[in-house]
């Protein structure tokens, strides 16, 4: 799986691809290189490919939230709907719903949603926060 990360952070979109398949063929229940799959085939807009990936690692870890939350946010790319997105996150235990990361996805739906203070709100949490995913 080492391979297929190299490659695709090198932009080997479809060596990545393989690799990480290969990698689901030699270890069937490790959710990384599902979860490394979903996200490649998000960022080449290959959305089949990665609501699948992300469906599969779901099946196989029901109780993990934020591979539904993962899910989700790459799916609003797809419809520009934050609504599942939104959900999932209301969802998210309170300790996992602070994390820095989830704050900034927070962050992406109260922009989309002109949510102004909101987002002020949620800005001046993350303050200092060097980890900021939108």
């Amino acid at each position: 799986m080492g391979a297929a990360w190299i490659d695709r952070r090198q932009g080997k979109w479809e060596e990545a691809i393989r690799g990480f398949n290969e990698a689901i063929s030699l270890d069937p229940r490790n959710i990384a290189p599902l979860v490394h799959l979903g996200s490649t085939l998000a960022n080449l807009r290959r959305w089949a490919g990665t609501e699948a990936a992300y469906n599969r690692a779901i099946d196989l870890a029901p109780d993990h939230l934020m591979l539904k939350a993962q899910k989700a946010l790459w799916l609003t790319r797809k419809s520009g709907n934050i609504t599942t997105l939104s959900s999932v996150i209301a969802a998210l235990p309170r300790l996992t719903a602070e994390d820095s990361g989830i704050l900034s996805w927070r962050l992406t739906c109260a922009l989309v949603d002109r949510d102004w203070p909101q987002a002020t709100e949620l800005i001046a949490r993350m303050k200092g926060s060097e980890d900021l995913n939108f």
